[in-house]
């Protein structure tokens, strides 16, 4: 549905050196200056510890995906919320020396733009309006969600979102099927 809901945390470039998505990169730094820092717990299956969290990758057959591309590190992406959950100055006021510095001392500090003329506006779960057309979300601010995801997981333990395992998929869908056949059958 054209929906960012996946993120890109790392890949590996066609010379074989690492290259960690913007949210990612920027959520390392501040949490190693925390003494957080990445703990390897399987190699082979890229399983990783940081802080409180334990990062598994998509494999690309989970829950609804199929087949999907799956290429580098990436994780579902659990939002925080769209551009309004996140604090904004403008560059005009940072250039006046506008800005209260308690707003960017120990913080993470994204610089982009949010103009809609830039064509950098991708849709999220957050787009789907009913009784409006769905809103895009700058790039700058999928970035912001992505490192809020990292830090709240790592340091608060927010816990990250997974797919469940086909077995169990399969049960649910077979146990709701029942339940509504059954129904079903007694209304008749």
């Amino acid at each position: 549905d054209g929906k960012v809901r996946r993120a890109l945390l790392s890949y590996y470039t066609s010379t074989h050196k690492l290259r960690f998505g913007l949210g990612s990169k920027v959520a390392l730094m501040y949490l190693e200056a925390q003494g957080v820092t990445l703990k390897t717990l399987d190699r082979t299956k890229k399983h990783y510890r940081l802080g409180k969290a334990v990062f598994v990758p998509f494999s690309g057959d989970e829950g609804a995906y199929v087949r999907t591309n799956s290429a580098g590190y990436q994780i579902f992406l659990n939002y925080r919320g769209i551009q309004d959950r996140f604090r904004t100055v403008s560059l005009t006021n940072v250039l006046k020396n506008q800005v209260d510095p308690s707003l960017i001392r120990d913080r993470i500090i994204l610089i982009g733009s949010i103009a809609p003329s830039l064509n950098d506006l991708l849709f999220t779960p957050y787009s789907s309006r009913i009784t409006s057309p769905p809103q895009s979300v700058p790039g700058v601010i999928i970035h912001a969600n992505i490192a809020s995801q990292i830090l709240s997981a790592a340091l608060d333990g927010r816990p990250l979102i997974r797919a469940w395992s086909m077995p169990f998929e399969w049960v649910w869908v077979l146990v709701w099927s029942g339940i509504g056949a059954t129904i079903h059958w007694g209304i008749l």
